[in-house]
C-alpha cells in the first residue's frame, strides 16, 4: 500500500514536469498566429489586398478577423485563414485575429501616393494685364482615386508675363507666352499661357473693329455689308455679337471705322479696305457693292495711317502725303474737284501730315508744322473758317492755335491744342460742342471745352455727342445721350463733360454714330451705347448705358 502511493505520487511529478517544457495552448490546441503581411499597406483606396494568418498547434482551428476602424478598410470575410481588405479612406486601424484564447495583431495604413495628376486647364489666354485664373490641381492614386492635400509647387517660366501663387491663381501681367509648371513629387503637369491684349479700336456706324498686340485685327457687330471682313464664308452673316478674326492673314498696323465699311494699314505699309464700296470708297479702282475680305488699295503707296468716313476714305503715307479716295459730292476729298475718285488722289496744298480725319462729309488734318486745316462740306461752320462755305482744298482753321490732333464728327469738329485744352466748333446741337453754353453754332475754334484740371490728352467727335480722355487717363463724354451714349447710366443730354462710369484709366476712346469703344491701359475693351447688332461685343444683341468689357477672342 505504501509503495504504490509513492508510485503515484513519481507519476504525477513526472507528468506535471513534462506539462511545463510545451508551449502553451488554448482549448483548441492553437499555441501561435501569424499574419501575413505583418503590417497591411494601402497607397491608393479602392485597392484590395489579401491577408493570410499561419496557425500554430492546430491548422484547422477556427480564427476570427476583426478591424478596429471600418472607415478606413472593408472586410470582405470575418473568419476562416485569409481575408481581403479594401481601403476606403486615409487612415490607420487595428487588424486582430484571434482563436480561442490566442491573439495577434497588425497595424493598417491607408496613405494614398500620386501617381498621376491634371490641371484644371492646360491652356491659359488672357486679353487683359491683371486678369486672373485660379488654377486647381487634381492629384489621383494608381487607382483613379483624387487626393486631397497633396503638397505640389507652383512655378512660371516668366514672370513678366505671368505669375501664379503658391495656390495656383495665375495672374496675367506682361504680353506674350508662359509655361506654368506644378509638381508633386516626381509628377509633373504644365500649362501654357498667351497674353495678349487690344492695341486700339475703332467705332463705325453699327460695327466695332480692333488691333491686338500680336498685330491682328478682329471686327464685331453689324455686317450687312460686308464691313467686318470675314471674308466670303460669312459674307451671308448679318450680325457677330463677339471679336472675330478678320480674314486674309495680314499683320495689321492700324485699323479704322467708316460708317460701313473699314480699312487698315499692314505692317508692310499696304492700306486695304472692306465692307460697302459703293460711291468707290474702298481704294481698289472700281466701285460695287461689297467686298467681303481686305482688299488692297491701289496706287503703289506706303501708308503710315487711314481714316474711313461716310463714304469716302483718307490716309497718310509715309511720306508725310494726304491721299482721299470715295465720294466727292461736298468736296471731302480736297483735290480741288468734285470728281469722285476710285483711287487715292493727293489732297491740294503740297502739305506734310502728321493727322488726319475722315468726317461724314467733311475731312480735316494737322500738318507736320501743328497747322490744322479742314475741307469739304461747310454746313453748320464745321470747317472752323468763320461761315458756312464749303471748301474744295485744305483750308486753314482760324485762331491760330498749335494743334495737336483734330477729329471730323457729323455737324462739329474738336481738336485739341498744345496747352492740352480743347476746343470745338459747328453745331451745338444737344451741348455736343462741350463749352457749356446753350449756342447754336459756333463758327471756329472759341468754344473751349470746359476746362478739366489735368487738361485733354485726345478727343473724338461723334454723330451728335463728343468723347474724351484727360492726360490722366480719366473718360467724358457730352452732348446726346440718347441710347446711353455718354456711358454714365442716363439718356439725358449734357452740355459739360460728364465722367464715363466704371473708374476705368483710358487710353483712348473711339466714337462715331450711336456707340463708342475704348481701351483701357491695362489692354481691355469696354463699350457702351446702342448695341442692337452686337456692336459692344459683349455677345448680346442690346444697348448699354454703361461701359461693358467685350468678350476674349482668344
Amino acid at each position: 500500500m505504501h509503495r504504490a502511493l509513492i508510485v503515484r505520487k513519481y507519476l504525477l511529478v513526472s507528468l506535471l514536469l513534462l506539462g511545463a517544457c510545451d508551449p502553451p495552448t488554448s482549448p483548441n490546441g492553437v499555441t501561435s498566429l501569424t499574419i501575413n503581411p505583418s503590417t497591411v499597406s494601402f497607397d491608393a483606396l479602392g485597392d484590395t489586398i489579401q491577408a493570410a494568418v499561419s496557425i500554430g498547434g492546430a491548422s484547422d482551428a477556427v480564427v476570427k478577423w476583426s478591424v478596429s476602424d471600418l472607415s478606413v478598410v472593408k472586410v470582405l470575410c470575418w473568419s476562416g485563414q485569409t481575408c481581403r481588405f479594401i481601403s476606403v479612406t486615409n487612415g490607420t486601424a487595428t487588424l486582430t485575429v484571434s482563436s480561442g484564447s490566442v491573439t495577434t495583431t497588425a497595424p493598417i495604413e491607408v496613405a494614398q501616393l500620386p501617381a498621376s495628376f491634371e490641371l484644371s486647364d492646360t491652356a491659359l489666354s488672357f486679353s487683359a494685364l491683371g486678369d486672373e485664373t485660379q488654377l486647381t490641381i487634381a492629384p489621383k492614386d494608381r487607382m483613379g482615386y483624387e487626393m486631397s492635400g497633396a503638397e505640389v509647387v507652383w512655378a512660371t517660366s516668366d514672370e513678366s508675363i505671368v505669375a501664379v501663387s503658391d495656390s495656383g491663381l495665375v495672374t496675367a501681367t506682361g504680353i506674350g507666352d508662359a509655361t506654368i509648371t506644378v509638381t508633386s513629387g516626381s509628377l509633373e503637369a504644365t500649362a501654357s499661357v498667351i497674353v495678349k491684349v487690344w492695341t486700339s479700336v475703332s467705332v463705325g456706324q453699327s460695327h466695332t473693329c480692333a488691333l491686338t498686340t500680336s498685330a491682328e485685327a478682329y471686327c464685331w457687330g453689324s455686317n450687312g455689308y460686308d464691313q467686318l471682313g470675314l471674308g466670303d464664308s460669312m459674307s451671308d452673316t448679318a450680325e457677330v455679337g463677339t471679336p472675330t478674326l478678320v480674314s486674309g492673314g495680314h499683320s495689321w498696323e492700324s485699323i479704322s471705322s467708316g460708317d460701313q465699311h473699314t480699312c487698315g494699314v499692314s505692317v508692310a505699309g499696304d492700306a486695304y479696305c472692306w465692307g460697302r464700296a459703293d460711291y468707290s470708297r474702298i481704294g481698289d479702282g472700281t466701285s460695287g457693292s461689297t467686298r467681303p475680305s481686305p482688299t488692297l488699295v491701289i496706287g503703289g503707296h506706303s501708308w503710315g495711317l487711314i481714316s474711313g468716313g461716310r463714304r469716302h476714305t483718307c490716309g497718310i503715307t509715309r511720306y508725310t502725303e494726304v491721299g482721299c479716295w470715295g465720294d466727292n459730292y461736298y468736296r471731302q476729298l480736297g483735290d480741288s474737284t468734285r470728281t469722285r475718285r476710285s483711287s487715292p488722289r493727293l489732297v491740294s496744298g503740297g502739305h506734310a501730315w502728321q493727322s488726319i480725319s475722315a468726317g461724314y462729309d467733311h475731312s480735316c488734318g494737322v500738318t507736320t508744322s501743328s497747322q490744322a486745316y479742314c475741307w469739304g462740306n461747310g454746313q453748320a461752320s464745321k470747317l472752323g473758317y468763320g461761315d458756312n462755305e464749303s471748301r474744295i482744298a485744305p483750308t486753314l482753321v482760324r485762331n491760330g492755335y498749335v494743334w495737336q490732333s483734330i477729329s471730323a464728327g457729323r455737324y462739329h469738329t474738336c481738336g485739341i491744342v498744345a496747352t492740352a485744352e480743347a476746343y470745338c466748333w459747328g453745331y451745338n446741337g444737344n451741348g455736343r460742342l462741350g463749352d457749356g453754353t446753350y449756342n447754336s453754332t459756333v463758327p471756329e475754334p472759341r468754344a473751349r471745352v470746359v476746362d478739366i484740371m489735368d487738361g485733354w490728352q485726345s478727343i473724338v467727335a461723334a454723330y451728335a455727342h463728343t468723347c474724351a480722355v484727360t492726360v490722366i487717363g480719366e473718360g467724358y463724354c457730352w452732348g446726346s445721350g440718347g441710347s446711353g451714349r455718354l456711358g454714365n447710366g442716363t439718356s439725358g443730354t449734357r452740355r459739360r463733360p460728364t465722367l464715363i462710369n466704371g473708374l476705368h484709366e483710358w487710353e483712348m476712346i473711339s466714337s462715331r454714330w450711336y456707340h463708342n469703344c475704348g481701351v483701357t491701359t491695362d489692354g481691355a475693351i469696354h463699350c457702351w451705347g446702342s448695341g442692337g447688332s452686337g456692336q459692344l461685343g459683349d455677345g448680346r444683341l442690346s444697348t448699354s448705358g454703361l461701359p461693358v468689357r467685350i468678350l476674349a477672342a482668344w
